[in-house]
């Protein structure tokens, strides 16, 4: 079942009077498609879009994103015999702290905003510009490709695993339409001061997620996205900088361009350093 078309046209005027919650721009965005509410990031538009869903429908489509489980890379019987899980430390994360409390429409419209109940890693967000990169397949990020022994011959590989969800995964257009959207973020959104110089084009998504049970309003920054966005993209980043006061405005997308600049840079070289020689 499709809930929007990329034509529908929502109207923002800064707030969502039924849940009280608010647009970071004062006034509102006015009237705008979903494109341009995610390059804007348009908390009013997504409350809306989460107001519309059955909650069981956020919850699968975050579990279809590698969202609310864990991604890294795991075997149930390495060469010892043993289970093991890179990354042991990473944390599930919650789309819905329970099914009762996806009922209530201030959290679903919350959590449509990426608020309220829900909680994601770093490592879950970098993931998740990697499966939209690759249309919707879910794979498990790993630390290493292979052990060796210190003679050089190999004792293990750790091959590529795909990560799918139970509940299958999100169309390729849908991918698409994501991807475009970065690109937007970039090109002509809340990132576009931050990353017009890039010397990559990049694509991205910016977030700011206020702290919950903080005596002064407190936010961590987001930034997660990928280069370069044109031909084949080569790196997925997700930046997060936590407990920043919240008057001060989002640095995430700026310390993306400073890494993805590094990459670029690093990889120029690499290439440097492979190009044959030319002979005399």
């Amino acid at each position: 079942m499709r809930l929007i078309t990329g034509k529908e046209k929502f109207r923002c005027i800064g707030h969502y009077h039924k849940y009280g919650l608010k647009c970071w721009k004062e006034g509102g965005h006015g009237v705008l498609t979903v494109e341009q509410a995610f390059a804007e990031s348009c908390n009013v538009v997504f409350a809306q879009l989460a107001d519309r869903m059955d909650p069981a429908w956020l919850q699968i489509t975050g579990d279809r994103m590698g969202l609310g489980r864990q991604i890294a890379w795991s075997t149930s019987k390495f060469v010892d015999g043993k289970p093991l899980r890179l990354l042991e430390e990473e944390e599930p994360g919650v789309i819905f702290t329970g099914p009762e409390h996806a009922k209530d429409g201030g959290v679903r419209t919350g959590t449509g905003i990426g608020q309220r109940d829900v909680r994601v890693t770093p490592l879950q967000a970098a993931n998740m510009a990697v499966t939209l990169l690759h249309n919707g397949n879910v794979y498990s990020p790993r630390l290493v490709r292979e052990v060796r022994y210190a003679d050089g011959s190999l004792l293990a590989k750790l091959p590529v695993h795909s990560a799918p969800s139970q509940y299958g995964q999100i169309k390729s257009e849908t991918a698409a339409f994501l991807r475009e959207g970065m690109r937007s973020v970039v090109e002509n959104g809340t990132a576009y001061n931050s990353l017009k110089n890039s010397e990559w084009p990049l694509a991205g998504k910016s977030g700011t997620a206020e702290q919950a049970g903080k005596e002064k309003a407190r936010n961590d920054h987001w930034f997660v996205g990928y280069g370069p966005a044109k031909g084949i993209p080569q790196y997925a980043v997700a930046v997060l900088i936590e407990d920043q006061p919240a008057e001060r405005r989002n640095r995430a997308a700026a310390l993306f361009g400073d890494i993805m600049d590094a990459l670029r840079r690093h990889q120029d070289l690499r290439e440097q350093a492979e190009a044959p020689k030319a002979g005399r």
